[in-house]
């Protein structure tokens, strides 16, 4: 597991986190309109087509079909680096001014949405996961499908055709397995269990993630995936770490905020979890 989690935090070095950049807003006083017929990969291309030319592409990752919550579905945000739920009625209502309707308002209109959110929050989401909410890719189900855990309601965005049946079944026994792991590292790290059961899914990913691997390199969403995982484990992005190396008051507030959010000791923190789990040097 210890080589695993190395492997894994030293492939965030390179992941694609911390993108910055203002979106823009419509200021036409022509009328409001809506887009009641937008579909989720009609709104992720025009996304794409309002946000500047030199951000990643934003994809979509799970439609309104493919999730067990009606009407989301999931995608990746390229400028704010993290996974998105996003329900499809709240887009299709969702008024912006503009000369006549069209899905690029709507995606203005969104960005906008997004800005004031994080201005007012801390962070993008409606606060409560009824429009929308970060999520966190947390692996994959027994047929190989990404599922994903939101940030603020803990639904599960997962296919809903693949918890039936055998599959169902599988992943209760899967389940099993993985929770009886988490109350071994639960009691080896130091850490409660709703902690240690996020270590176990980490490595797990991180061992699929190693499979597919090429030339001994993750593949780049495997290294955006592996850094967003790191920091919903431990709080702090990789770029905090770094920046805490050479701080010595830094380092301490870092330490002592990972540990509160862990909810282990900082000596824990410092001699075990940072160094030899996660491969982070302070």
């Amino acid at each position: 597991m210890k080589n695993l989690l190395v492997i894994a935090a030293l492939a965030t070095l390179f992941a694609s986190c911390g993108r910055s950049g203002g979106g823009s807003s419509s200021s036409s006083t022509y009328g409001t309109y809506t887009s009641p017929y937008v579909t989720a990969n009609g709104f992720v291309s025009a996304l794409n087509s309002v946000d500047p030319y030199y951000y990643d592409l934003n994809t979509l990752e799970k439609d309104e079909y493919d999730s067990l919550r009606e009407d989301f579905f999931v995608y990746w945000d390229a400028k704010y680096n993290e996974f998105v739920a996003i329900d499809i009625t709240y887009l299709r209502t969702l008024a912006y001014w503009d000369y006549y309707s069209n899905n690029q308002g709507l995606a203005d209109e969104f960005r906008d949405v997004q800005s004031d959110d994080a201005w007012d929050y801390g962070i993008i989401g409606d606060g409560w996961g009824d429009d929308y909410e970060i999520v966190d890719h947390v692996g994959y189900d027994v047929f190989g499908d990404p599922v994903f855990e939101g940030f603020d309601t803990g639904y599960y965005y997962e296919d809903e055709e693949e918890t039936m049946d055998t599959g169902l079944m599988a992943a209760n026994d899967e389940e099993l397995e993985m929770f009886n792991k988490a109350s071994l590292y639960s009691q080896a790290f130091k850490l409660p269990s709703d902690k240690a059961l996020s270590l176990v899914t980490m490595e797990k990913e991180v061992s699929r993630m190693l499979e597919n691997a090429k030339n001994g390199e993750l593949l780049e969403e495997d290294q955006k995936a592996i850094a967003n995982n790191i920091k919903h484990f431990t709080g702090k992005s990789i770029e905090e770490f770094m920046a805490a190396k050479n701080d010595l008051n830094a380092r301490e507030q870092i330490i002592d905020d990972v540990a509160g959010h862990l909810g282990t000791t900082t000596q824990n923190i410092e001699d075990v979890i940072l160094p030899e789990l996660l491969s982070i040097e302070l």
